[in-house]
């Protein structure tokens, strides 16, 4: 879990499209073109990242995690309900397994982040 969580975020501060790929679900790689995935992240850095919690769902074999974590962008890329340089996210992010290693998943938990001012 803990490799696959680091990769995640390192894919992203280096906007590696095929790194970011090849840790997140096939669902997710198939929803999300290379070309508005990095014009996302493209001045996105994050950092701080905590695991707060990890919750085994076993009957949907996968894991719901709590993460904390920092991320600084240019204003005009952050989420337009919080318009900042610098936030402060809590997000559950679930894994699946696919080809026996866990992935990041898209599912309803992702979809109502908590987020706030640095």
């Amino acid at each position: 879990m803990q490799r696959v969580l680091q990769r995640y975020f390192d894919s992203i501060n280096s906007l590696d499209f095929d790194g970011w790929r090849e840790v997140v679900s096939a669902r997710r790689v198939s929803s999300t073109p290379e070309v508005g995935w990095v014009a996302a992240y493209e001045t996105t850095r994050d950092g701080g990242v905590v695991v707060q919690r990890v919750e085994s769902d076993v009957v949907g074999r996968r894991l719901r995690v709590l993460i904390s974590f920092v991320s600084t962008q240019d204003v005009a890329k952050a989420p337009p309900a919080l318009p900042e340089g610098c936030i402060r996210w809590r997000v559950v992010y679930v894994l699946v397994w696919e080809g026996g290693v866990l992935k990041v998943d898209e599912a309803p938990e992702n979809r109502n982040p908590q987020m706030e001012k640095c």
